[in-house]
């Protein structure tokens, strides 16, 4: 049996909207590397995606002709957003070897892979890793949703989903 925790609505700011969102929905259109089209509805909340070639492709693009305020684009992370939060996750860690490693690791090209490799090797670090880095994913999709207008009814997902790692 799963506790279910529920959080508390949230209210909007003056001009701007309370929308239910799916988190998932909005990690998976913010995440996506595939060069698909997602854009936020503003009235459901929903994310839509326009896939060429899908039987409902023009007919969703019709819609957002006849109401583009209702539909924003939601501009997937880049490689230099994973390279700023390696970084600051550079930058937060305590003086040690390893972090005099990732230092070191943090220039030139494939930085930001040398750096991930460095952090494979340490269970609790990359742990932390993934925990920083999914907490300055998150603030990035609410500062995104908050400048078009959007609050969310809900938090996003907690961060503590990376407390351990599973071994093989």
């Amino acid at each position: 049996m799963h506790n279910v925790v529920e959080f508390p609505r949230r209210r909007a700011e003056q001009g701007k909207r309370v929308l239910n969102v799916d988190w998932a929905d909005l990690e998976l259109a913010f995440r996506d590397a595939t060069g698909i089209e997602n854009l936020l509805d503003k009235q459901s909340g929903e994310i839509v995606s326009l896939l060429p070639g899908f039987s409902d492709e023009k007919d969703l693009r019709d819609l957002i002709a006849r109401e583009p305020h209702r539909f924003v684009a939601i501009e997937p992370i880049g490689a230099g957003f994973a390279r700023q939060v390696m970084a600051a996750f550079i930058d937060h860690e305590p003086d040690s070897k390893l972090k005099q490693r990732l230092t070191a690791a943090q220039s030139g090209s494939g930085s930001f892979t040398r750096c991930l490799a460095l952090l494979k090797d340490d269970d609790l670090a990359l742990s932390r890793y993934y925990r920083f880095e999914q907490m300055h994913f998150w603030r990035h999709v609410e500062e995104q949703l908050t400048a078009q207008g959007v609050t969310p009814a809900t938090r996003p997902p907690g961060i503590d989903l990376f407390e351990g790692r599973a071994r093989s």
